[in-house]
């Protein structure tokens, strides 16, 4: 199994967390090499004209394999995000693997990027890649390292 390392992003310490998902993917330098699928949404914003972040949500929270999106698509869609309060991102190297896991520890062995957010109190990134989690370090406040 390969090496999993994790960091919790707790940002400055205000009441509203202040490391949103495109300040996270703005330090994924890899980002373009990857599939991307959203598996799990919960979230207030403007999709723009004719669509419903409600419709949204359901669309993605229902697929049997979450919502797939380009790394372009997926910027695109963080900066439309008012708030988000609970989400489960995964990017992977191999298409095949973007899919909906029997338990999260399967899917942290797997996915290059397992990117969560819980309660809209932090965020949680499991990676293959432990240079990439030292560059979201280096850059965005309040970050630590888990200990598993």
């Amino acid at each position: 199994m390969k090496s999993i390392d994790s960091i919790r992003i707790n940002g400055n310490d205000d009441e509203i967390l202040s490391v949103s998902l495109q300040d996270i993917l703005e330090n994924i330098k890899d980002g373009q090499t990857l599939k991307w699928s959203l598996l799990w949404i919960y979230a207030v914003g403007d999709l723009g004209t004719n669509k419903n972040m409600l419709d949204f949500e359901e669309e993605v929270n229902s697929a049997n394999n979450g919502i797939f999106f380009t790394w372009e698509e997926l910027k695109s869609l963080s900066s439309k995000f008012e708030q988000v309060l609970e989400m489960v991102l995964i990017g992977v190297k191999d298409i095949k693997d973007l899919k909906r896991y029997e338990s999260d520890e399967l899917m942290y062995s797997i996915c290059q990027y397992t990117i969560e957010l819980i309660d809209s109190s932090y965020w949680e990134i499991h990676s293959l890649d432990i240079s990439s989690l030292e560059q979201i370090k280096d850059n965005l406040p309040g970050v630590e390292y888990i200990e598993e």
